[in-house]
């Protein structure tokens, strides 16, 4: 069957100056491996989880699969197709079908717009003008999210929610145009505790009503543990170690995926 992504051989570099690498005055040049030959797949109504330390490269990873960024080798396809080859309309159901939840709710929902008109905005853009099509829409949306009555968060802007509330209208927007795939990138690591495992459950809820998968893009290895059905360590933009997410965590092989689990307090590892 074939998977709903599929990236092959993802490399990503970037340039960078001596001068900004040493702070010595040259005019060579050098290149970052950020992402080098990165592989894997995600079935539909799976959840993948790309775990690593700050610098690991699995953001960039999310921002390929997003065509955000363009890869120096290597491709990625969706539904059996390369990304960077869709133009006009298949890129536009592209566009729709994949969305992505921000760690920051503030970097998806414009702080000068009500909660209405940020969830209608992509609405917009991909032809659904209709009035009571885009109430009914969003309105349905917020119910989703836990966001009820959603009456009465129509005329919000985002600095009258809560942080909680905040990243639930963000993935309301991230569900607005009822996408097959979402990247979510540190979605609750600017939430307490408590709030975090809510949002984690809505997810999970979400995924198993929506049918949705997700690229989960974390650093906390027992958010992967519980969220995702497997997970992808990466470390220095390669993957050292992949499997499902229960034999990853309790029967770790790559010596950095045991660091990484060795740093959890009172986890259950052994």
């Amino acid at each position: 069957m074939t998977p709903l992504l599929e990236a092959q051989r993802l490399t990503k570099r970037y340039s960078a100056s001596r001068e900004i690498m040493s702070g010595e005055s040259q005019n060579a040049s050098s290149m970052i491996m950020a992402v080098d030959s990165v592989s894997f797949k995600v079935a539909k109504g799976e959840t993948l989880g790309l775990v690593g330390q700050s610098g690991s490269g699995k953001t960039t990873v999310g921002k390929l699969v997003l065509r955000l960024e363009y890869p120096s080798e290597g491709r990625i396809l969706y539904e059996g197709e390369d990304i960077h080859l869709f133009k006009r309309k298949r890129l536009r159901d592209f566009r729709s079908k994949v969305q992505m939840i921000f760690q920051d709710p503030y970097e998806s929902l414009d702080p000068r717009l009500s909660l209405r008109s940020s969830l209608e905005e992509p609405l917009i853009v991909h032809g659904i003008r209709s009035r009571s099509e885009k109430t009914l829409r969003v309105e349905d949306v917020l119910t989703k999210v836990g966001l009820t009555p959603p009456q009465r968060f129509l005329k919000l802007r985002p600095d009258q929610l809560s942080g909680g509330q905040r990243q639930r209208a963000a993935i309301a927007r991230s569900l607005i145009l009822q996408p097959e795939l979402v990247v979510a990138d540190e979605p609750v690591s600017m939430l307490d505790v408590s709030v975090s495992a809510e949002i984690l459950n809505l997810m999970l809820e979400l995924k198993r009503s929506m049918n949705i998968a997700y690229l989960f893009i974390t650093h906390n290895l027992p958010h992967a543990a519980y969220f995702c059905d497997r997970i992808c360590v990466m470390r220095q933009g390669q993957i050292v170690e992949e499997g499902t997410a229960e034999n990853v965590l309790r029967h770790p092989e790559a010596d950095y995926t045991k660091t990484l689990i060795s740093s959890i307090p009172l986890y259950p590892h052994q």
